[in-house]
């Protein structure tokens, strides 16, 4: 069936599942991705958009000829610019960059964004590097398109090693039409060629430009440091412990998932731990579960009681009634498998409470050096978290009651629980963390887990080692030529550990 013969409704529900799936290779949940996409084109084999999916996630993988084979699929049944925008990019990265100019000179809009951020790139590969510079000058000097047409060609400016990058991209900052979000965006691409090219004053200038004009664009309610120091305190002082000591643990039926909550403050490395241990066949990347903070929430509107009262009182059975929609998310998403992860920031705060809610539940707490950790949120633009963009000092405080907040739940969790570091994950012991992590589990180690199988690295200049690709130590100590920069940070951090005894 092609795309011709399919009815609008059922293109629109195939459409969306499409959707679902792309937004699981955003959240690095890659083999869930590549579950599904396996699973949407044996329900839709002569649909275009399918076969573009599975080799756009074949490729995360690194499986670039099964990756162009599907392209080629779907470019036999779907002769759109989208089918030959994808191949060009699968011809790219297997190198033959001849054959994807050729298939990007063939599409119907040829210098959309996208296509002349690609054509730049197989210049460049093809061994057109003059050609490759002329483009990029000239977009960078029309401004053309996007944002991230722009940020994208600095990428590629910075990978040809073009050394008037900055000044090229320095002019668009004062263009009036730009938004401060825009503006925000170029500014901490400057800062990663800055960064690159070892001028870290300048760097850390730009990177906090580029902070505080992604602050003036949020819409968030802004981070309040003392409100969310108050609630951290709250919680250590008054979750009741003593029901922790009362092991709700169940037996779970066969059929029944578990959850695997890793936490860790962003840029920790927990999406990439999530990632190293999906290769298993028993642990599943969860998709976006409801915040269970939420749950709770309305369970207190309801009852009108507070929740340290509640789960103080109410039985096992109860407890596990409220957390209904949480478990019935991890059943679907689990089905056949022994644990589905949860990664979400936002259920820091209510970890006791999931612990006491969702039998057999297992917690891995993942942290880095606070100063790479701190320098890693401050250097990326990152609206869309929880918190938004923080300053220097409301970092430090933020990173640090995280920190206090995991260390008192780990504690509290005792064999439930264990701990592994960003650094650990990227030096020479990561697979023995895989194993310590499965063992921990109680799972068995899987070929699929050899780091040898993983996709080649890849990174970001914040040192995010991306999700579904081998880890490495090149980003550890990334911090180091920003120390006195980062000073206000350490400080505000320093003062919160120094309540637990703890030090950054």
């Amino acid at each position: 069936m092609s795309n011709k013969q399919v009815s609008d409704s059922r293109i629109n529900a195939i459409n969306k599942e499409i959707s679902q799936t792309n937004q699981l290779l955003t959240d690095g949940k890659l083999h869930t991705a590549l579950d599904e996409a396996h699973r949407i084109i044996q329900a839709y084999p002569g649909f275009g958009a399918c076969h573009r999916l599975l080799g756009a996630t074949l490729l995360e993988f690194g499986k670039k000829e099964a990756a162009n084979a599907c392209f080629r699929r779907a470019l036999e049944l779907d002769p759109s610019d989208a089918s030959r925008r994808l191949l060009a990019r699968g011809l790219v990265e297997i190198g033959d960059h001849q054959e994807a100019l050729s298939v990007l000179a063939t599409m119907h809009e040829p210098d959309t964004a996208t296509s002349r951020a690609l054509r730049i790139e197989a210049l460049a590969g093809s061994g057109r590097r003059e050609e490759a510079e002329t483009l990029t000058i000239k977009t960078l000097d029309e401004r053309r398109e996007s944002p991230s047409l722009l940020v994208a060609v600095a990428g590629y400016g910075l990978a040809l090693d073009y050394p008037n990058l900055v000044s090229r991209l320095s002019p668009l900052l004062e263009l009036k039409e730009n938004s401060p979000s825009l503006t925000a965006k170029l500014k901490f691409c400057i800062g990663d060629i800055l960064h690159q090219q070892g001028e870290h004053a300048a760097a850390f200038h730009a990177f906090g430009d580029g902070n505080r004009l992604a602050r003036s664009a949020s819409h968030r309610t802004p981070f309040n440091p003392d409100s969310y120091r108050k609630r951290v305190h709250s919680i250590t002082k008054n979750f009741p412990l003593k029901v922790l000591q009362q092991d709700p643990s169940i037996t779970p039926r066969a059929s029944m998932s578990r959850l695997l909550m890793i936490i860790g403050a962003p840029r920790s490395g927990k999406t990439l731990l999530e990632s190293l241990l999906t290769c298993h066949p028993e642990i599943r990347a969860g998709r976006e579960q409801i915040p269970f903070e939420t749950l709770l929430g309305q369970v207190e509107q309801q009852t009108g009681q507070d929740r340290n009262h509640l789960l103080a009182t109410l039985p096992l059975e109860t407890r596990l009634k409220s957390a209904g929609p949480y478990q019935r998310t991890l059943q679907q998403q689990g089905a056949g498998v022994h644990f589905v992860t949860d990664t979400n920031p936002a259920n820091l705060a209510a970890l006791g409470y999931m612990w006491a809610s969702i039998p057999e539940s297992r917690f891995i707490f993942v942290d880095r050096d606070p100063l790479d950790l701190g320098f890693s949120n401050y250097a990326t633009h990152m609206p869309h978290i929880g918190t938004g963009q923080l300053g220097l000092e409301d970092l430090g405080i933020y990173l640090g009651e995280v920190q206090r907040l995991s260390a008192f739940w780990q504690k509290a969790f005792g064999d439930r629980a264990m701990r592994v570091s960003y650094e650990a994950i990227t030096g020479d012991e990561a697979e023995s963390v895989i194993q310590a992590c499965l063992a921990f589990l109680g799972l068995d180690w899987h070929p699929d887990c050899a780091l040898a199988n993983q996709a080649p690295t890849r990174t970001t200049v914040a040192g995010d080692a991306m999700a579904g690709h081998r880890p490495d130590d090149r980003f550890i100590g990334i911090a180091k030529p920003y120390r006195e920069w980062l000073t206000p940070m350490q400080e505000s951090m320093r003062q919160v550990l120094s309540e637990t005894e703890m030090d950054p």
